[in-house]
């Protein structure tokens, strides 16, 4: 199961039957937009309660009701409801993409919900196909650059499970360290010390998911310095306790479908 697989779970606290598809995007638009994917909660007429994990990406999201919005980076758990029977498409665009598509603050998309198709930028689609040749034709149109600063920063700062000092990835990237952090906060709204925390976070969930590791061994093989390092870190982003989370996975994956 994938760090970003849906958990979701009904109004009882029941683990809820939904569907998720993840869809490689188009060439054209890949350096920017790594995933495609569609989202369908099963039948059962009740409304389920969502959890979005801290993130550093952005969701752009397709409702089947004809509303388009973009969810920016998350700094925190958060728990969110959703309506019975609901169906969404969506792409999730890399670190640091959606300031520069949508004109905006970076500080302003994160922890946000915005409609796109108030900002003239997306429409509604009523199938996949349509989506992503809407999605295609606004990069087209934008331009986008794809060697800024802050996205190589991240995927930097993310291969070393988030263990790499500032200093250290200022100097990979020929740079100071306050250059460095200023083209953070522009581009991503956070520094390199939160996306270092989220970084090892994200890690830490996939390792749990797998579940053949000791919560120690998690701990090292994600970046922290120990268990109890990890398990402050955790409470810090507003997640369950490590051993809670992946009491929550394992119940989930056999109630989830997913390709």
């Amino acid at each position: 199961m994938d760090v970003d697989h849906p958990i979701c779970r009904g109004a009882d606290g029941q683990e809820a039957q939904v569907f998720f598809r993840r869809y490689a995007p188009p060439p054209e638009i890949r350096s920017f937009v790594e995933s495609l994917w569609t989202f369908e909660a099963g039948a059962g007429g009740k409304a389920l309660t969502d959890y979005i994990l801290p993130d550093l990406a952005t969701e752009i999201i397709c409702r089947m009701d004809g509303q388009v919005f973009m969810r920016g980076p998350r700094l925190h758990l958060e728990e969110i409801t959703i309506a019975p029977k609901a169906r969404y498409m969506g792409a999730r665009l890399r670190p640091g993409v959606a300031p520069e598509l949508f004109k905006l603050a970076a500080r302003d998309a994160c922890g946000s919900r915005l409609a796109l198709e108030d900002m003239g930028c997306l429409v509604a689609a009523s199938s996949q196909g349509d989506f992503t040749r809407s999605l295609v034709d606004l990069f087209r149109r934008r331009g986008l650059t794809g060697n800024r600063i802050a996205r190589r920063a991240v995927d930097i700062i993310s291969r070393p499970r988030g263990r790499i000092s500032v200093d250290a990835v200022a100097t990979a990237l020929g740079c100071s360290t306050r250059h460095l952090h200023r083209e953070m906060i522009a581009d991503l709204g956070m520094g390199p010390k939160t996306v270092a925390r989220i970084a090892r976070l994200r890690r830490a969930i996939t390792l749990l998911d797998a579940g053949h590791e000791t919560l120690a061994a998690t701990a090292a093989d994600a970046g922290y310095a120990d268990q109890a390092h990890m398990t402050r870190e955790f409470s810090l982003l507003r997640m369950p306790s490590p051993a809670r989370w992946r009491q929550w996975r394992e119940s989930d994956f056999i109630n989830t479908s997913q390709a």
